[in-house]
């Protein structure tokens, strides 16, 4: 029986999450932070009224890797970067 090829299995970002929703001016935001960050950017989701989507699931890798990194050290609109067609 042969072994299973690791190398080309995506793996999931530890406790890795998605922020998204659309702004105040109706513009989709989407971003990704590591674990690491994971705490800050959900407060930071929840003041500026955006959902908050655990990367829990090998089917959210693909679209993870379309996302841009978020900043946690922004404001506003910074914080979540406006969605791009890559990521709808």
């Amino acid at each position: 029986m042969a072994k299973p090829n690791l190398t080309n299995q995506k793996t999931l970002p530890a406790s890795a999450i998605i922020v998204y929703g659309i702004d105040a001016t109706g513009k989709p935001k989407a971003g990704r932070f590591p674990e690491r960050q994971a705490a800050a950017a959900k407060k930071a989701a929840r003041s500026l009224k955006l959902a908050v989507c655990n990367v829990d699931r090998p089917a959210l890798v693909e679209i993870v890797a379309k996302i841009p990194v978020g900043r946690v050290h922004d404001q506003g609109s910074r914080f979540c970067p406006t969605s791009n067609a890559a990521c709808t």
